[in-house]
């Protein structure tokens, strides 16, 4: 008799894994039963076939579960967060098929530097019923930038702020008074200042300022500072 239907190794799925067996000539459930077990974490399962009705004997085939991947998960998103000076350390969460999965348990996770305003990284490694390690990245950017100062002059306004660490320059956003628009311009994180000019007289302009981090060419900002008011000369 040929029995078929039980490949050598499934891949973990969190459930109990039972192959279907057919044996040539026999009726399951007429001239044999099947019963599985140590068949749902990873490792080796067993199938055990049993005679009935006019068979008797057992049959006894394996198979493995491997593990499964953590490339196959789902992974919360990471915002990017806030220059602190110190190592930044994110939470992060890990599903497979809508199910969170515990840390510790099904994986562990590490972190890379993360101190220095620009990439940083978290990795995850799996753990039990799970293999294999993926990377994750987030971008530190500089901290908000406190409330600038504002000095008015004919149709300009002089910009001053506060450097922040690591920060690849600064953004200024202004926007005169009944506008529902913001004009930008950067500013090289050389310069603490920068005087906005042709402005329109006599009337009022928000400004606030926010430091961004470049990394391969793109900006990542950071927070904008309060918006602060003054009306031009």
């Amino acid at each position: 008799m040929s029995v078929s239907g039980i490949k050598a190794s499934y891949t973990y799925n969190g459930k109990a894994q039972k192959p279907t067996v057919t044996i040539t000539g026999l009726k399951a459930g007429t001239d044999y039963t099947v019963t599985y077990s140590n068949n749902t974490s990873a490792g080796k399962a067993t199938v055990r076939i049993t005679g009935q009705g006019n068979y008797v004997g057992t049959i006894t085939k394996t198979f493995t579960i491997a593990k499964r991947n953590v490339s196959t998960l789902t992974y919360s998103k990471i915002s990017n967060k806030s220059y602190t000076g110190k190592q930044i350390k994110p939470s992060i969460t890990v599903k497979y098929n809508g199910k969170t999965l515990t840390k510790g348990t099904s994986y562990t996770v590490s972190y890379g530097t993360n101190k220095a305003t620009g990439k940083a990284t978290v990795k995850i490694t799996g753990k039990g019923n799970y293999t294999g390690s993926v990377t994750k990245t987030f971008y530190i950017v500089p901290k908000k930038v406190s409330t600038p100062t504002l000095k008015a002059g004919k149709k300009s306004i002089t910009v001053k702020y506060k450097k922040v660490t690591g920060a690849s320059g600064y953004q200024i956003a202004y926007q005169k008074s009944g506008s529902k628009s913001w004009t930008y311009t950067t500013v090289s994180s050389k310069s603490a200042s920068k005087t906005l000019t042709k402005l329109t007289s006599k009337k009022n302009y928000k400004v606030k300022v926010r430091a961004y981090k470049t990394v391969s060419g793109k900006k990542y900002y950071g927070t904008y500072s309060a918006t602060k008011t003054v009306k031009v000369k």
